[in-house]
């Protein structure tokens, strides 16, 4: 989903930390956010990451006390939703994920916690970036009167480290941006500013090497809309998500906005002709999302359609097992779904597990074992109560259901690419093509495709072509979110086809799945490793 899926990406340029935590319907959390040298920082925001929830600013020593609303069962065992403190002045940040078996964080059963959150322990960049690849961006921000505008936020998209400030009383700024960790791709840079309390705004498209910048507000965009449950009845609690996006990313944009009693709320002084998407979700409801294209002229205000939000009074239960048949204790449960809320959970001693909270419809189980990075998932409806997902080991992870025997498509010609809405110059003929089947919900999938697009300059240059092929059942809704949000380097393909048909009709036994073809694009390997590809590449010998 888009609000999941750019929130992984801001997971994955911070630091987390682990802990032990038992879980409840909503859990009050407290403790303490500290800076570099171990002193108490004040002001810094804390708020749940992923959960519904509201932020709170630290106090003068540093203190502060958090209240989650995790969708567990009371005195069920799962897992918190990870907490990210931010101190947006001095551009740092760190979450804290509560994991097993980690012994510097205990939650205890009462709730009542003593947590330590120490602000850059590491670097927010990506692992082994030296302060030389950091780039400082410094401007000023004048209002429409030529004049400089202070107390304006000044943000640096995509916000992979929260790169943001405010401009000083001569509408100075700078920034430190952050290189995009490996894996993303290349990402446009854009420099927004925001006058809340004048409603004026404005963005600029960044050079890949600029270090000045400066803009000049305008009015801006005002986006208002109402939020209901199924009935039309307002939803007073409703909390609504920013995400600014570009052709190649999503990035959330701002605080939360709260709805008035009346279920509607209003976002402000945002910059005209951009896109956004605005997620909102509720205490005991799912959540929904809509696209916004704005236009050129600024000043005005864009009434969006009705935010309709599912009640979630229904519960979903079932049992992980291995690839054995046995159940799996303390796998990670986690659950998706168009208009469904962001829950997780862990498996029982009998690899049991139960969710509360979830929204009727279709639902998305995933699992991951505790030790042997396992995966599987499983499709289920809203209170369904006998759910059953398999894990795999092996070449990832199995697809679900009664998939009919896949047969292997060594020595013959690939299927038709265009049928998966692929053009002639994705896959040119008169050159090798590597082909990644892969399921974009999944973790060893996310990691192949990381991985591989570690490599595309290198592939590129021993003239191999990639083509990525979405086999895992996907709204198309969640499917362009994800092509915008991840932007891979390569041609990405989708198959209609449930995932098992699809994954049968492509040899596929399991997924990530990868499949090598020669000039004549006829299949020369199969279901090979990723860390075999140079092997594989150089047994094509002349058909290179």
């Amino acid at each position: 989903m888009n609000q999941h899926l750019c929130l992984c990406l801001i997971l994955s340029a911070l630091l987390a930390l682990g802990a032990r935590a038992r879980t409840y319907a909503g859990v009050t959390i407290a403790g303490t956010v500290l800076d570099r040298e171990g002193k108490p920082a004040p002001g810094v925001t804390v708020a749940p990451l992923l959960a519904a929830g509201p932020e709170r600013k630290t106090d003068v020593q540093g203190h502060f006390t958090l209240t989650i609303n995790t969708g567990q069962p009371r005195g069920a065992k799962g897992l918190l939703h990870p907490i990210i403190a931010r101190d947006l002045e001095r551009n740092l940040a760190a979450t804290l994920e509560f994991e097993e078996d980690a012994d510097n964080v205990t939650l205890p059963q009462g709730g009542d916690t003593n947590i330590t959150i120490r602000l850059g322990e590491r670097a927010l960049s990506q692992p082994g970036a030296s302060d030389s690849k950091r780039s400082k961006l410094v401007g000023a921000i004048l209002g429409p009167d030529g004049k400089p505008a202070p107390n304006v936020i000044v943000s640096l998209f995509p916000f992979l480290a929260y790169a943001q400030t405010h401009t000083d009383y001569q509408g100075r700024f700078a920034l430190t941006a952050e290189p995009i960790p490996a894996g993303y791709g290349v990402s446009q840079r854009v420099l927004i500013a925001r006058d809340l309390e004048r409603g004026l705004a404005a963005a600029l498209d960044l050079e890949e090497d600029a270090t000045n910048a400066d803009l000049r507000l305008s009015p801006g965009l005002t986006l208002a809309g109402r939020v209901t449950d199924a009935n039309g009845h307002a939803i007073s609690n409703a909390q609504a998500r920013l995400l600014f996006r570009t052709d190649r990313r999503t990035s959330a944009l701002g605080q939360l906005v709260r709805a008035d009693d009346e279920g509607r709320f209003e976002i402000k002084a945002l910059p005209p002709g951009r896109h956004y998407s605005v997620t909102v979700f509720a205490r005991g409801f799912g959540q929904d999302l809509h696209d916004v294209d704005t236009p050129e002229a600024g000043g005005r205000r864009l009434e969006l359609e009705p935010f309709q939000l599912l009640a979630a009074d229904q519960r979903i239960a079932g049992v992980v097992l291995d690839a054995d048949e046995k159940p799996v204790a303390a796998a990670r449960v986690a659950v998706l779904g168009e208009k469904q809320p962001l829950l997780n959970s862990r498996t029982d001693s009998e690899g049991r597990f139960s969710v509360d909270k979830v929204c009727p419809g279709p639902i998305r189980i995933s699992a991951f074992g505790s030790a042997d990075g396992a995966s599987g998932y499983a499709n289920a409806e809203g209170g369904d109560t006998n759910i059953t997902v398999r894990l795999s080991s092996s070449r990832g992870i199995a697809m679900p259901g009664a998939a009919p025997a896949a047969a292997s498509l060594h020595g013959k010609p690939l299927p038709e690419l265009a049928l998966l809405g692929l053009a002639p110059a994705d896959a040119p003929q008169g050159q090798p093509l590597l082909i990644l089947l892969l399921d974009a919900e999944q973790r060893p999938c996310r990691r192949a495709l990381r991985l591989l697009t570690e490599q595309a300059a290198s592939l590129k240059k021993q003239g191999l072509g990639v083509v990525i092929l979405q086999a895992g059942a996907m709204t198309d809704e969640a499917f362009a979110a994800w092509k915008q949000e991840t932007a891979p380097p390569f041609p990405v393909g989708r198959f209609k086809d449930p995932p098992e048909k699809a994954c049968s009709a492509w040899g596929a036994t399991g997924l990530p799945w990868l499949i090598l073809a020669d000039k004549s694009h006829r299949v020369a390997a199969e279901g090979f490793a990723l860390d075999d590809l140079e092997g594989q590449l150089a047994r094509l010998g002349k058909d290179r």
